[in-house]
């Protein structure tokens, strides 16, 4: 029998960017099996509110914060809305990021102004 520990980031806060899709959403969802409150943030509303739901079906806490932040006002939006709902900030995960798809070597001087500037 595999022995239970206890919940290692049991109400610690968490803001995840980017957290509704690829690595952000495995993250989001792993720290709030170990007892966190998840801030799941991103751009598509119907996606992070459908993680939420995950992961309050799994006894976890979460909350959504439809946030782009290429934006610059997002970053305080993020910040307001998780002091608003838990009071506190913990953990920040910083992983939102930028993709062109395309080889690395046809990147153009404008795709580097889009992948870098923001």
């Amino acid at each position: 029998m595999k022995k239970r520990y206890p919940l290692r980031l049991q109400n610690k806060v968490v803001i995840i960017t980017g957290s509704t899709s690829g690595i952000g959403e495995a993250t989001a969802k792993l720290f709030a099996k170990e007892g966190a409150k998840v801030i799941v943030t991103g751009r598509h509303e119907e996606k992070g509110n459908e993680i939420v739901n995950e992961i309050i079906e799994q006894n976890g806490e979460a909350h959504f914060v439809q946030a782009d932040i290429t934006e610059n006002d997002s970053y305080q939006k993020i910040v307001n809305e998780t002091l608003s709902k838990y009071g506190q900030i913990d953990i920040l995960v910083n992983n939102a990021g930028r993709i062109i798809e395309k080889p690395f070597l046809e990147f153009t001087e404008s795709d580097w102004d889009y992948f870098i500037n923001k």
